[in-house]
């Protein structure tokens, strides 16, 4: 029997595993290694043909010694159902190299030569005829920035999911492929039979839990005298766990596409490759600034993207799956933050793969698409923004970089017992994108960038496996109980729920695990009626700590608002230190932030109408507070004032001894709606300015009856005395200015409880 073999694609595994650099066709070694790969190839070739012409042969003759209608049915069988074995085997092995696919151009799939990021299947090479389907990419150009999208690629497994499906095109391949094997049926003709066959192989195949069974409706007649024996049906089994790889890419995608974890650690290599600063061997900071003699550090973008890609190809390998056959955990015994990066991409997946092994690559002659914008970026070069100072041989140098970066990589999923312990290779392709340095959600229309919650990805009972962490808390300026507090761990935007503690009495401690490895960690609490911020905490395998949370108890307390107010003198303002309780017609709007690391701030709002003298209560919780009061005088007033009437302007300008002067005219305007007539703004965190935060202290906040917080009236009495010029609607709008001005004088006031009455 001669059995036609087509050339397989068995070479890509070595393509995969190659780490040598091969860059836009000048990649040292790809001539010799492509030679190697031929010479393999040919020889591997040879091999197998000879394996299986010899294999199929001795089967056919054995069962053929048998004499009667059985032996031929054997023979007949066993010859078509090996081939039928040969061809769906070969036909798995080309659509798990593409990505599910048998014929990607039918479905208006290509590729762009040199530019991997802007196709639609991601090839080993230009000159690779071989290419992996994006399950998950950005279908827009890479410099799209309205009405963008992105998209998947990814087949349908079963058939009945629709077209493509990996089933139907496991079908085309085997029903367009079978031929070359049968041939000519001359092994069996050499027994003395002539061959007919009716019509074209109907070849079925289903994915099912032991693997993929193929069956095939053809009908062979064998003759021989007046012997005749019909054939139509075989059938055969793969031993390939073709469903359950197939899950375990679909499970990688779509959490890919809810977390983004490959931006993020993207963004992590960006900030560890350009550390400890500004440095032309290094990446562009993202952010970072000097003042110094120092020559400006500049860097050219096609270094910056060699640098890139190195990076890439040795950190991408990191990515592991928590429950995969080959997941290995990386422990540092002396070093207990690199084992905390080094496991931190770990893609943590709900369901066990134990059968499988997986790993992940970027090869460096994919180019990458690469964009750094920022003051200084122009073009090829990047340099910083320069200032000078008042010291001329000093500069002021900012180094702010925004990355657009977009990254193939290659996921291979590996089942090391299939073809009865041959092993097969499934490969999906898959896009990482960063815009401005952050990760990208290309929902919708547009770009949007996001930053979404990990869920329980590494919160399973599974990944605590840090060392004993003791927890103590502490209840600022009161002993009581505290009672159901909630504990939460943060690991980036990782957020775990630990558990509630029924009680905690001020001194108390807890020892408890945490998911480990993690490095910019945050430990928090939560009770009804308390507060206790973020405590930073990193977590190592096996590595004990300790933390304190303090709590803070909310209070309330009375706020009363009253105004210091500006006066005329002559024809001049100035500030009079004396409060007063606001105009009848005013209001004012108080906001409160308090000052926190929490993604939602705490925040109180108070409203005051003019003739109000009794406090509003509040509840607070000591820290600092960013506080912005509007003064809003009402028109028409309660007291028969319909507007504010600005005179007109009559006057004569300019002239001297030898000219006149230039007599002018501005009409007189009434002001009929009500304007800002006051207020402040406490924004500023520095305190070489008079707005900075006010700071409500445990001692202000818990022996004192009542808080006097003050705002800046710009007109006082003389709006309603109808005496405002054009030259005072100046000042209106100006609550920022006038607290950098008066902010000492602005600042609230305790009333101690003791003092009170």
């Amino acid at each position: 029997m001669r059995i036609t073999m087509k050339d397989r694609k068995e070479y890509n595994h070595m393509y995969i595993s190659r780490s040598k650099r091969y860059k836009n066709g000048h990649k040292r070694g790809q001539i010799t290694i492509i030679i190697i790969l031929g010479i393999l190839l040919l020889f591997s070739t040879f091999i197998i043909f000879y394996i299986k012409y010899y294999t199929q042969k001795d089967s056919i003759e054995d069962a053929h010694t048998k004499s009667d209608a059985e032996s031929e049915d054997e023979a007949l069988i066993l010859y078509v159902e090996t081939c039928l074995y040969d061809t769906a085997k070969e036909g798995l092995k080309v659509i798990g190299f593409s990505g599910g696919y048998y014929n990607a151009s039918k479905y208006g799939l290509y590729s762009k030569p040199g530019n991997p990021t802007e196709s639609d299947i991601l090839k080993f090479s230009d000159n690779n005829p071989i290419g992996v389907a994006y399950w998950w990419h950005f279908k827009s150009s890479n410099s799209c920035t309205t009405d963008c999208s992105c998209g998947s690629n990814k087949p349908a497994l079963y058939k009945s999911q629709g077209d493509p499906s990996v089933e139907n095109e496991l079908k085309q391949y085997i029903e367009g492929n079978i031929g070359s094997c049968l041939s000519t049926f001359s092994e069996i003709k050499q027994f003395g039979f002539d061959v007919e066959t009716k019509g074209n192989p109907d070849v079925t195949t289903y994915v099912n839990d032991d693997g993929v069974k193929v069956s095939m409706d053809y009908t062979i007649i064998l003759l021989r005298g007046s012997e005749k024996y019909i054939y139509d049906k075989y059938e055969t089994t793969l031993n390939v766990k073709l469903r359950e790889i197939f899950d375990l890419a679909t499970e990688v995608i779509d959490l890919e596409q809810e977390f983004t974890f490959f931006e993020r650690f993207m963004i992590n290599l960006l900030a560890v490759y350009s550390m400890p600063g500004p440095r032309a061997d290094r990446l562009p900071p993202m952010s970072a600034q000097t003042i110094d003699v120092r020559t400006p550090v500049f860097w050219k973008l096609s270094d910056v993207r060699d640098r890139i890609e190195d990076a890439l190809v040795s950190n991408v390998p990191l990515f592991q799956g928590d429950t995969t056959r080959n997941y290995l955990l990386r422990i540092y015994p002396d070093n207990n933050i690199r084992t905390g990066l080094y496991n931190m991409p770990t893609i943590y997946l709900e369901e066990n793969y134990t059968n499988l092994d997986m790993k992940f690559r970027y090869l460096d002659w994919w180019p990458i698409y690469l964009q750094i914008k920022g003051r200084g970026a122009k073009g090829e070069i990047i340099m910083p923004d320069i200032s000078t100072t008042p010291f001329p041989w000093m500069m002021f140098q900012r180094y702010n970089y925004y990355y657009d970066i977009s990254t193939p990589i290659l996921m291979e999923i590996y089942d090391p017992d299939a073809f009865k312990g041959e092993g097969y290779r499934f490969y999906v392709a898959l896009e990482s994108n960063i815009r401005r340095n952050k990760p990208m959600n290309c929902t919708g229309p547009g770009i949007r960038e996001h930053a979404t919650d990990f869920g329980p990805m590494i919160c399973k009972e599974i990944h605590r496996n840090s060392g004993p962490i003791n927890i103590s808390f502490n209840n600022i300026y009161t002993n009581e109980s505290i009672e159901n507090v909630i504990l939460s761990y943060s690991c980036g935007v990782n957020s775990c729920f630990l558990g509630v503690l029924d009680s905690v009495d001020d001194g108390e401690s807890v020892t408890i695990k945490l998911p480990s490895s993690c490095v910019g960690g945050f430990l928090s609490a939560q009770a009804d009626g308390y507060m206790s911020d973020q405590v930073p905490l990193n977590t190592f395998y096996n590595v004990s700590g300790e933390a304190k949370l303090d709590f803070m108890k909310k209070q309330k307390i009375n706020v009363t608002i009253k105004q210091k107010a500006q006066v005329r003198t002559s024809n001049n303002w100035s500030f009079s230190n004396s409060a007063q309780w606001l105009l009848k017609n005013e209001v004012a709007v108080v906001h409160l932030t308090r000052i926190s690391d929490q993604e939602n701030p705490y925040t109180v709002s108070m409203y005051y109408e003019g003739d109000q003298t009794e406090p509003e209560v509040v509840e607070l919780y000591p820290g600092k507070y960013k506080m912005e009061i509007n003064q809003i005088y009402q028109l028409p007033t309660p007291y028969g004032q319909e507007s504010i009437n600005i005179p007109a302007i009559d006057d004569c300008v300019g002239g001297d001894l030898f000219t006149d002067c230039q007599e002018i005219h501005i009409d007189g305007m009434q002001i009929n709606n009500s304007f800002i007539s006051g207020g402040v703004i406490f924004d500023s965190p520095f305190d070489n300015v008079s707005n900075y935060y006010i700071e409500i202290t445990p001692d202000d906040l818990y022996n004192s009856q009542e808080m006097i917080i003050y705002s800046f009236g710009y007109f006082g009495q003389e709006i309603v005395n109808d005496k405002l010029t054009y030259d005072d609607l100046g000042l209106i709008n100006m609550n920022s200015e006038f607290s950098k001005r008066y902010g000492h004088l602005l600042r609230p006031e305790f009333i101690n409880k003791t003092s009170y009455y």
